[in-house]
């Protein structure tokens, strides 16, 4: 079974390294480790778009520090692995290994489901991560950076009653 994922941005195909959560009650996003399994209602994102990700207006970031950026790219490790893992997934084609097998609907990926209460995740480490939290933004930066005090209004002018 492949475990590689990708990244969910679009248009973007780099292996994914974090996963990004919300929790809607608090006004919070978590960025933290890649999930163990995927979920629909937690997005997987690459270094690049895990680095650059912004909360919404108004909204808290709690960022995990040791997501696992510290490795070094290297290209031909990188092609040997993408390598061996499509060598083990191609076979000769004379036996159908999907004749007499029967897989239950739970056991299935495309199935889990919070809903369902089919998830697993993995149980927390002992010591508790180090979160660098981030404070909310207020409104764009130009709405932030304006000046306090009486605002002018041109473009208004007074027009007379009809009645008059």
């Amino acid at each position: 079974m492949n475990t590689f994922r990708r990244c969910c941005r679009p248009g973007c195909g780099r292996p994914a390294v974090a996963t990004l959560s919300y929790a809607y009650s608090e006004s919070t996003a978590y960025l933290g480790p890649l999930a163990p399994t995927p979920n629909p209602h937690m997005w997987d994102l690459c270094e690049k778009h895990a680095e650059s990700i912004r909360p919404p207006v108004g909204w808290e970031l709690l960022k995990y520090e040791d997501l696992g950026f510290d490795y070094e790219e290297d290209d031909d490790l990188t092609a040997l692995a993408e390598a061996v893992r499509e060598a083990g997934r191609t076979n000769t084609g004379l036996v159908d290994h999907s004749v007499g097998k029967h897989r239950k609907q739970e056991d299935d990926d495309h199935f889990r489901h919070p809903s369902k209460h089919n998830l697993t995740f993995a149980a927390p480490e002992n010591t508790p991560p180090t979160v660098v939290r981030e404070k909310p933004t207020s409104g764009p930066p130009e709405r932030r950076q304006a000046k306090k005090g009486p605002t002018r209004r041109g473009h208004l002018r007074v027009v007379p009653d009809a009645t008059d």
